[in-house]
């Protein structure tokens, strides 16, 4: 509808500005056959002039100049006017005398006892010198027409009187009556005008025709873009593709390289969504990944913090055990003081020593095993930790992909508005889609730099923990070394409890030397139960860390769902173009 109203509306203004030069040709012809009228007139009338001036005896007229009076020259030259006025029908003749000073009437072509007529030297009323000048260097002129409100309308016409040796001797004027003027004038324009007037009416509809089609047909591709427009804003760049697909760009012209610039455009835009489509169904896969492993790390930090609370329960038991090893010890030293007194009792007293020795042994080999899983637990995390770090690497290149292609749409935004600004009142539509086409760049960008501060929180979260993993397994691999140690003097504590109890039955020196024993084997067992303290304390720092490292990954979880949102989001808006 647009490009009809534009063929339109340039067929009205073209036949507008004709219309006017038709009214300035009218114009200029009124003008013109007035002009014509005029001049064809003054000819007749120089004409008519020039021959009566032939006719009079010049001779004659120049002796009555030297004595310009009523005598027989002058009754001769006024009876040829007076004849030839009669006979050619105009309205005055008569002769001049002039100088710059005056002109004067020497004699017309009146009767004598006619009212009108002039007396010799009679100054003129309506001739100047001007009018006559050229007639005194031998040529012949006239007057424009003259209204005087007494003779009415007429022109005067000028010719030199010559004598016969050629020489000027006066001037004949006659008025030529042009009352009949507009009357010819009138008839001229009534013939003409009509005939003229149809033929530039069909020249006027046949040129408005041709010019409203050959616009009508240059302008048609813009309702194609205007659809095309229209199917872009909506949505559906593929449809509005293929519509201007439909348009033919191969001539020269603004409307073709705007044509070829908008398909340009589509292709360009349409090639970024694909690219920021793909790109957002990998962040979609990967931001589930990313929950998916976050799960998992949370499962395998509640595994590990139940752990890490059943190596605490066996490190106090331990230390319990240890610390009534101890106090056996103690006792088992008073034994060793009274073994003297009572062989017998002694002798109870280290198979029971050498009994729970060996309970305390088995229990530390326990408390090793437990101490190995939970470093493997451990070492497991800090695997899934540093894993999950490539992965939000990975997540950051991709929000880096996302920044760059939100900056070239922004770009290729700013390009077409500037293209459609420049296409005026055509670029309006386009200019809107290219403004919405930058306002779905700027909000990629923002959702991009948020999933990047999110992905660097992620990474410092995770660094953290990293470093905290790292530090755990050192403490429990020092822990399993120590309750290692723990379990081989347990292990030498057995076998000397069994030498004691073997050799119980030996002599005073051997008890002397096995009290002296009994008091190594107490300094091993205090040492022991400071181990197994340093160990439970070991063993809570870790269950503390691992707390922590829920904590975390509760938040790594609640982060790892609004990248899933902000994923989706995206997509949605992705998929609003088909």
């Amino acid at each position: 509808m647009r490009n009809k109203l534009i063929s339109t509306r340039i067929t009205l203004i073209f036949m507008a500005v004709m219309a006017v030069v038709f009214l300035s040709v009218v114009f200029l012809l009124i003008r013109s056959s007035y002009g014509t009228v005029e001049k064809t007139i003054g000819i007749q009338g120089t004409a008519t002039a020039e021959h009566v001036a032939e006719r009079l005896n010049g001779d004659t007229y120049g002796r009555f100049i030297e004595k310009p009076e009523e005598n027989e020259w002058y009754w001769e030259v006024k009876d040829q006017l007076i004849e030839t006025l009669e006979s050619t029908g105009v309205l005055y003749m008569y002769t001049l005398q002039a100088d710059e000073k005056s002109v004067q009437i020497m004699m017309d072509g009146y009767p004598k006892d006619s009212e009108d007529g002039a007396t010799i030297g009679q100054e003129t009323t309506g001739t100047t010198y001007d009018d006559v000048k050229p007639v005194l260097e031998g040529k012949t002129t006239s007057t424009k027409i003259i209204n005087d409100p007494q003779y009415g309308r007429y022109l005067s016409a000028f010719a030199p009187i010559k004598d016969s040796s050629g020489e000027i001797v006066g001037i004949l004027g006659v008025d030529i009556a042009a009352d009949s003027v507009v009357s010819i004038q009138s008839e001229l324009l009534k013939s003409s005008i009509p005939i003229f007037g149809i033929i530039f009416l069909l020249l006027i509809i046949v040129v408005c025709t041709i010019l409203y089609f050959y616009v009508k047909r240059t302008l048609a591709p813009l309702s194609t873009v205007s659809q095309a427009l229209k199917e872009f804003a909506d949505g559906r760049w593929s449809v509005a593709n293929q519509k201007i697909a439909t348009i033919r760009t191969n001539k020269k012209d603004e409307i073709s390289s705007l044509v070829r610039s908008f398909s340009a455009s589509i292709e360009q835009l349409s090639a970024i969504l694909s690219r920021i489509s793909s790109q957002a169904s990998h962040l979609q896969v990967s931001s589930n990944k990313l929950f998916n492993t976050v799960e998992e790390t949370q499962e395998a930090n509640h595994a590990i913090n139940q752990s890490m609370d059943e190596v605490a329960s066996g490190s106090s038991r331990s230390v319990q055990n240890n610390e009534e090893a101890v106090r056996a010890m103690e006792e088992m030293s008073l034994g060793v003081q009274k073994i003297a007194d009572s062989a017998t009792t002694m002798a109870e007293t280290s198979s029971g020593v050498t009994e729970f020795v060996q309970n305390c042994h088995k229990e530390s080999l326990q408390v090793v095993n437990q101490i190995q899983d939970v470093k493997a637990l451990v070492l497991q995390t800090g695997d899934k930790v540093e894993d999950l770090t490539a992965k939000y690497q990975q997540i950051q290149d991709i929000t880096n992909v996302m920044t760059g292609i939100a900056e070239q749409t922004n770009l290729l935004a700013l390009n077409a508005a500037i293209e459609a600004a420049r296409a005026g009142e055509y670029g309006k539509g386009f200019a809107v889609v290219a403004d919405e086409v930058r306002h779905l760049a700027e909000q990629s960008k923002q959702s991009a730099e948020e999933i990047r501060v999110l992905i660097e929180s992620f990474s410092e979260v995770t660094s953290g923990v990293r470093t905290d993993m790292a530090s755990t397994s050192t403490k429990v691999t020092n822990g399993a070394h120590a309750v290692q140690q723990i379990g081989e003097m347990l292990q030498e504590i057995y076998q000397s409890v069994s030498s004691v109890n073997d050799e119980v039955q030996e002599t005073s020196a051997v008890t002397e030397e096995m009290s002296a024993g009994s008091e190594e084997i107490l300094a091993s067992l205090e040492q022991v139960t400071d181990y197994a303290n340093k160990s439970r304390n070991k063993t809570i720092e870790v269950a503390a860390s691992t707390e922590q490292q829920i904590k975390a990954m509760e938040s790594l979880a609640k982060m790892s769902t609004e990248l899933q949102e902000i994923s989706k989001s995206l997509t949605e808006i992705i998929e609003r173009f088909e």
